[in-house]
């Protein structure tokens, strides 16, 4: 089977509303549904690249399905035409659709070649259409290998044919895609820098000339691809997902293939995979690319570090010794935050009281004992502590002034200074 083009939407559109437009009005019998196409058949020749396909319905009030064309023969070229600002959709009695239908010459062979179109509409009958094409030259060439390093001469051989009654071929260019030419049937070429390159070779004869166009053809320095990665973020969680991302760089063509592998037996061959490991560790990442000529590994070790969430542990710290009714008690947060920053603290003196502070401090009014608790929350869990203060009774103290520490003994006011 050759190239397929199915055609949908504004084409079906089209060809209905011309014949919806005839049709209306005009009570006739109906036929059924036909195509119509001009011409009955394509012939390109030698020389002619293109050819325009003029398609519509017979006057039909059934409603065409999406039209469906396919070509027999990979160098016949048919090209979607949906939109009438392309010039492709014709006004007349009925709405015409036009099909620009082309030739691949570089894939038809030396002399007759031929194949068919084949149009199909659900309700219509089957169109198939002839097309024919003469190849009278047939431009080739060859290398000895298609990889060579920098500096080193590649041999072109042309092994180009061309039919008898075309003449004999009088003019070769070589275009090596480094930007050099030359006008030599089978030259040689020295590629300076690394890199990958296309090759086109045009000949003339007396009847015409041809291109022939090998894309990607010569691999010059090492074809091997330079594989490299990231991940974001390298420390995780469990559960936690990492991202990775190509950083591949290569001078022998695209990047066709790739394998990841995660260290945990799990793989990847998208080009920018996401991934979440299912148990902690320390993890190599391996990323294999391949290109058309060769393939290359980069492993990282110990890339990726997986940790087990765990929970913070709440622990009470009292700074104030045989703490009584009415003192400053300064508690202190000595919590274990666990793998996650404690985010939020929360306070219960085990009298009402509550605060969020680290350290906080607090004054009991009543004697007693009083359970202290503190609670720690962080993304990874919570814990709460708990422990009991005594708070003693202290009696007030009588305040009085002492006016004389040394006071005199003697009774006689008179006497006594």
């Amino acid at each position: 089977m050759g190239l397929v083009r199915i055609i949908r939407g504004a084409v079906a559109a089209s060809l209905w509303a011309g014949t919806m437009a005839l049709v209306s009005g005009c009570p006739t019998e109906d036929a059924g549904l036909a195509l119509i196409t001009t011409p009955k058949t394509l012939d390109f020749g030698t020389a002619t690249q293109e050819i325009p396909l003029q398609v519509r319905t017979n006057f039909s009030t059934t409603k065409p399905e999406p039209l469906t064309v396919r070509a027999s023969e990979p160098w016949i070229v048919v090209n979607e035409c949906l939109d009438a600002s392309e010039g492709c959709l014709v006004g007349s009695i009925t709405e015409s659709l036009t099909l620009s239908v082309g030739v691949d010459r570089s894939l038809t062979t030396l002399g007759a070649n031929r194949g068919t179109l084949t149009l199909d509409v659900a309700g219509a009958s089957r169109v198939v259409i002839d097309v024919f094409a003469q190849d009278r030259l047939l431009p080739d060439f060859t290398v000895p290998s298609r990889r060579v390093g920098i500096g080193q001469a590649v041999s072109f051989t042309n092994t180009s044919v061309a039919a008898p009654e075309t003449g004999a071929i009088t003019g070769y260019v070589w275009d090596f895609g480094d930007g050099s030419s030359t006008t030599q049937e089978s030259p040689a070429h020295v590629y300076a820098q690394p890199g990958v390159y296309t090759v086109k070779l045009t000949l003339t004869t007396e009847g015409g000339a041809e291109t022939l166009v090998k894309k990607d053809y010569i691999v010059v320095g090492d074809p091997k691809p330079s594989p490299d990665f990231s991940a974001t973020p390298r420390e995780i969680f469990l559960g936690d997902k990492v991202q990775f991302v190509d950083a591949t760089t290569s001078n022998a063509g695209p990047i066709l293939t790739r394998s990841w592998k995660f260290g945990d037996g799990a793989s990847s061959t998208t080009q920018n995979p996401t991934h979440q490991y299912s148990k902690t560790g320390l993890f190599n990442v391996s990323l294999t690319v391949g290109t058309e000529f060769a393939s290359a590994t980069n492993e990282k070790l110990g890339y990726v570090l997986v940790k087990r969430k765990t929970a913070p542990e709440a622990i009470i710290s009292v700074s104030t010794v045989n703490p009584a009714v009415g003192d400053v008690i300064q508690f202190n947060d000595g919590s274990n935050p666990g793998s996650a920053p404690i985010r939020q603290r929360v306070w219960r003196f085990g009298d009402g009281a509550v605060s969020t502070l680290q350290n906080p401090t607090h004054t009991y009014q009543q004697s007693g004992t009083y359970n202290v608790e503190l609670t720690v929350i962080s993304d990874h869990g919570s814990d709460t502590a708990t422990v009991p203060l005594k708070l003693n009774f202290t009696a007030p103290k009588p305040e009085f002034e002492v006016l004389e520490t040394n006071p005199s003994t003697c009774s006689d006011p008179v006497t006594c200074p």
